[in-house]
């Protein structure tokens, strides 16, 4: 019989990311297996860039996702900083973007959902990094700080 972990999500505020380009910053109305990926992988203490512990999680998990509810959405407005393009040229990241001769600053939406709840199902396949014991341990005593989606609504549990 296979064995699941199950993960109840909730959260004043969450954002499901899509595809970020531009000014607005949409969410979409439950977490996607990327989402749970980072999840995971920073309750273990994978980093960003570690590609073969990234690709460790991508091979060894699969998710079911219930959306218990969707929760209201709320849109948030931010300030952002931008890098102004010289001629004929293009930001291959957001670090060179900011470390260019001259930035501006735009006007950007975010998109929320307050009061989302998910039951994510997690199952490990032989080739996971760690067991379904382990990976629960490791959400209950996180190695980076949990949050769902963006950071800039995270409040840092009391400790």
């Amino acid at each position: 019989m296979t064995e699941y972990l199950l993960i109840r999500l909730y959260g004043p505020l969450a954002s499901w990311g899509e595809i970020a380009v531009g000014e607005s910053r949409h969410s979409a109305v439950h977490p996607s297996r990327s989402a749970m990926l980072g999840l995971l992988g920073a309750a273990l203490g994978i980093q960003r860039d570690d590609d073969a512990g990234q690709q460790a999680l991508i091979k060894g998990y699969r998710f079911g996702i219930k959306l218990e509810c969707a929760g209201s959405p709320l849109r948030d407005y931010h300030t952002v900083q931008v890098g102004v393009l010289p001629r004929k040229f293009q930001f291959r990241s957001r670090r060179q973007e900011l470390m260019a001769d001259k930035v501006d600053t735009i006007l950007s939406t975010r998109e929320y959902r307050c009061d989302s709840v998910a039951l994510v199902a997690v199952e490990a396949l032989a080739s996971a990094p760690v067991d379904l014991s382990s990976l629960a341990d490791a959400l209950r005593r996180p190695h980076f700080q949990l949050y769902l989606g963006r950071k800039s609504h995270c409040q840092p549990t009391p400790g």
